[in-house]
């Protein structure tokens, strides 16, 4: 017998949303800095906050009630007893596991972060006439996939780095490599979208909505100071957030139409739908590469860089991860921040972690050697069980 449920959860924005990153934590929040801009999908440890929120939210039992906990004993059993911590089990009542978010359509078709190796290049095409004659010339956009490998006959002059030099044909670095989506049937879609390229198939689907203003004080003064940026973000209409939950088969979450998420309390419509699928089913075919076995990061990656040592390269990069500390039995003001966390009533915050962004590709010469480094990333359990830490092997062609 079965005693745990998957549930697909979708999250469709209404309007504009903002997802805070290491500039608007703490500290370092909207007030503070000049030019914010929000992150493109939502933190892992956003999603499993948001999860334990609705699980308090839907309960029936006495648990919560007027946004308050009424019975500690219930809601621990429920959620928890406190919030995810690098150095803790994943320890979260009914909650098993929750997959890396990804990218839905209406069509139940599914984009995730493709693999950092496509360059968004400009093609000229000639057009003539019947007579062979050059009546225009046609100017078009595609992604061109940059097959990276080892270069034996440029050595690196330092004797501390390897002894090759990464190397790919019809790579202009000028041009650098995006930061693309792909599904399995290798539809690609940009990040951004651009107005200028409405009919573009290949056009992003994140709209960036900028806002400006000045703050005032407490005795409603302004000062040049004060000037500030905002860059919120908003999905193509037909799109959403999306995430495999994996729950006690008697937990209650269901759908609902209106639910808060982010920093700014973005609201979204949330869709639940039980499935059978396996998450690694929704998952692209990432194009392999000729000479070298590689692993593609699915999600943002802890780990230590001693795994590294058997990787030949990387086409890599990173961002800074914070989380929030709250505590059922001792948390009180979930709005309030500790800002040196020794008042437990309030939320405090993690130290600063450095993640390697979903996209990033290392590289092997061994099979065995890459298959490992994936089953090593699987070890940080307890970042792994909430969402992070997902790659996928990719065996050389």
């Amino acid at each position: 017998m079965n005693n745990t449920k998957k549930l697909l959860v979708k999250l469709t924005p209404y309007e504009t949303f903002f997802f805070g990153g290491e500039r608007t934590f703490g500290e370092g929040n909207v007030n503070y800095n000049y030019f914010v801009k929000s992150e493109y999908f939502p933190q892992q440890t956003t999603l499993l906050g948001f999860v334990r929120y609705q699980l308090l939210s839907q309960s029936n039992n006495g648990i919560f009630r007027k946004n308050k906990i009424i019975n500690e004993r219930k809601a621990i059993e429920l959620i928890g007893k406190e919030s995810f911590d690098v150095n803790k089990k994943f320890k979260f009542g009914v909650i098993k596991n929750l997959s890396p978010v990804f990218i839905a359509d209406n069509n139940n078709y599914y984009l995730f972060t493709a693999n950092r190796e496509y360059q968004w290049i400009n093609k000229r095409k000639p057009e003539k006439d019947k007579n062979g004659n050059l009546i225009n010339i046609k100017e078009t956009k595609e992604f061109k996939f940059i097959d990276f490998t080892k270069n034996k006959n440029g050595k690196c002059r330092r004797t501390s780095f390897k002894e090759f030099i990464p190397y790919a044909d019809n790579y202009d670095p000028k041009l650098g490599l995006n930061d693309i989506l792909i599904n399995r049937y290798f539809i690609k879609k940009l990040y951004d979208y651009n107005p200028k390229n409405k009919t573009d198939s290949e056009n992003g689907i994140f709209i960036k909505d900028r806002q400006v203003g000045i703050k005032k004080n407490y005795e409603g003064k302004t000062d040049e100071k004060d000037y500030f940026v905002h860059v919120y973000l908003k999905l193509l209409e037909d799109y959403s957030f999306a995430f495999i939950l994996e729950l006690d088969a008697n937990a209650m979450f269901g759908s609902k139409e209106t639910v808060t998420m982010g920093c700014e309390q973005s609201k979204f419509k949330m869709d639940v739908l039980e499935i059978k699928k396996e998450f690694d089913e929704l998952l692209p075919n990432y194009k392999s590469s000729s000479t070298l076995h590689k692993v593609v990061l699915i999600s943002d990656t802890y780990f230590e860089n001693t795994l590294l040592k058997e990787c030949l390269f990387s086409i890599s990069d990173t961002i800074s991860f914070r989380f929030l500390k709250t505590s059922v039995s001792k948390t009180k003001n979930y709005a309030a921040m500790s800002r040196d966390n020794k008042d437990k009533s309030k939320t405090g915050k993690s130290g600063k972690y450095e993640l390697y962004k979903k996209g990033s590709v290392f590289y092997f010469d061994d099979e065995d050697k890459a298959v490992n480094f994936v089953e090593k990333l699987k070890d940080y359990d307890n970042f792994y069980q909430i969402g992070y830490n997902h790659s996928k092997f990719v065996k050389k062609n």
